[in-house]
């Protein structure tokens, strides 16, 4: 049991004032989602706006590419090369966490307005937010109100349990995985009664310092994301999915964005909505309406 590093570790302690529920810093104005141009068309825009259909999709955090999130390197044996022996010392009981954590945690990721040398940087200005998630500029940003976000989910939110908060950047990387033995030590495993390991993962739901740990905290590579995420470990596909009808602000097109696909965005989202990402001569990112070509 001392060999075991646990989720839990308190020498891994965030800050009580960061975390969950935005109580890091103030609650962000905006919301930035960026995606391919081809699942936009699909399936977050699938109908009219007016319909009142336009939707994201919390996914499963084994979908991720943060691989301290996705844990892939823990759950595939046959294909990755980590020794088993030495991800598990103990038993395998941190391999079906492991996995409980990638089928059963969903997550939907926005960047933020960020500050940068004193200088405030909106959301849809983060390039390498363009380069990893919108198809390197050809893709598009979608920005949401955030109040009117909360205030059209409020009731999914609710029944779903969705956590939401700002991600908090550190220096480590942690990616243990803990066990119903954490803790235990000689003295204490004589009267310990353990629990089933379904029952510890739902315990683990429940643990505000672990869901800040495992889901609301990433190494610091990833500071350039400014993220906020929303998550639930709800199974029903009715609590996997968050309108936006009602808190779409701009839909931005990007830098390289085909002219072959804006008659169809045309038909999905009002054109005074759509906006198109240019360069200025600071080599910054901004923005004009469509409706001026």
């Amino acid at each position: 049991v001392t060999r075991q590093v646990s989720a839990l570790n308190p020498a891994l302690r965030i800050p009580p004032n960061v975390g969950l529920n935005c109580k890091r810093m103030n609650r962000p104005e905006k919301l930035y989602h960026f995606t391919k141009t081809e699942t936009a068309l699909r399936w977050i825009l699938p109908k009219e706006m007016i319909s009142k259909n336009s939707r994201l999709k919390l996914n499963k955090i084994s979908n991720m590419n943060d691989p301290k999130e996705n844990l892939l390197f823990v759950t595939d044996l046959d294909e990755c090369i980590q020794n088993p022996i030495e991800l598990y010392s103990m038993s395998g009981e941190s391999y079906v966490i492991a996995n409980y954590i990638r089928e059963e945690s969903k997550i939907l990721c926005f960047s933020t307005d960020r500050e940068i040398n004193g200088k405030k940087k909106e959301g849809y200005q983060l390039q390498r937010m363009w380069s990893q998630y919108g198809m390197n500029c050809s893709g598009v940003c979608i920005e949401l109100d955030f109040e009117k976000f909360i205030k059209s989910n409020e009731k999914l939110i609710d029944a779903a349990q969705i956590k939401h908060g700002y991600v908090q950047y550190n220096h480590y990387n942690f990616f243990n995985i803990p066990s119903p033995l954490h803790g235990v030590s000689a003295e204490t495993a004589k009267t310990y009664k353990p629990k089933t390991l379904k029952e510890f993962w739902r315990d683990l739901q429940t643990n505000e310092k672990f869901i800040k740990e495992r889901f609301f905290s990433k190494n610091s590579d990833w500071e350039g994301e400014s993220e906020y995420r929303f998550l639930t470990f709800e199974n029903e596909e009715d609590f996997q999915f968050m309108n936006i009808t009602d808190s779409v602000e701009r839909i931005i097109l990007g830098l390289n964005f085909s002219k072959h696909y804006l008659p169809s965005i045309e038909k999905l989202v009002p054109k005074e909505k759509i906006f198109l990402l240019k360069m200025n001569h600071d080599e910054e990112f901004c923005i004009r309406p469509i409706k001026n070509n």
